[in-house]
């Protein structure tokens, strides 16, 4: 039945003919005789007698019942006990698993980066104590001539030696 409706070729309104050639005639003609509408007496509408005195209170009587509320302790222990454990559980997690970092762990090739671009020398001074500083002799260290040439034409550039 629903494969009929679906290739129907009429659209199922209808008309009487000449209906809309004379609809507009006819709505000016009543709109022009007063009489029409002298005949309607009722407006069409009819509330019961003092509706609109106990309106107010029907509505409040009728939202304001009051439900029975049940208490949930249970609810109430299981989110308490999850508060505690999962504050202990971050508790331990912060204090007892921290790893310590030596400088075994770091990179040779990191700490290389980091000593050319951004160390001076208040960050290498932080290393050292007084102690250290007395201990090593750095005097007694020597070093060749060519070594040393070969250490600065290998690792520096013109723009290195000029000062700024």
């Amino acid at each position: 039945m629903s494969n009929n409706l679906k290739h129907s070729k009429q659209h199922g309104f209808s008309t009487p003919k000449n209906y809309f050639d004379s609809f507009d005639a006819k709505i000016l003609q009543q709109l022009k005789e007063e009489e029409t509408l002298h005949q309607v007496k009722t407006h069409g509408f009819k509330v019961p007698n003092h509706y609109f005195n106990e309106v107010d209170n029907l509505i409040i009587k009728s939202t304001s019942k009051k439900t029975k509320v049940i208490a949930m302790p249970l609810l109430k222990k299981a989110l308490y006990t999850t508060g505690i454990a999962a504050s202990l559980l971050l508790a331990f997690t912060v204090f007892f698993n921290q790893n310590n970092i030596s400088f075994d762990d770091v990179e040779t090739t990191s700490l290389e980066t980091y000593i050319e671009s951004d160390f001076e020398l208040q960050d290498f001074t932080t290393f050292f104590t007084n102690e250290d500083l007395e201990n090593n002799s750095f005097s007694e260290v020597r070093f060749s001539e060519e070594h040393l040439e070969n250490y600065i034409f290998n690792n520096t550039s013109i723009e290195d030696l000029m000062p700024e």
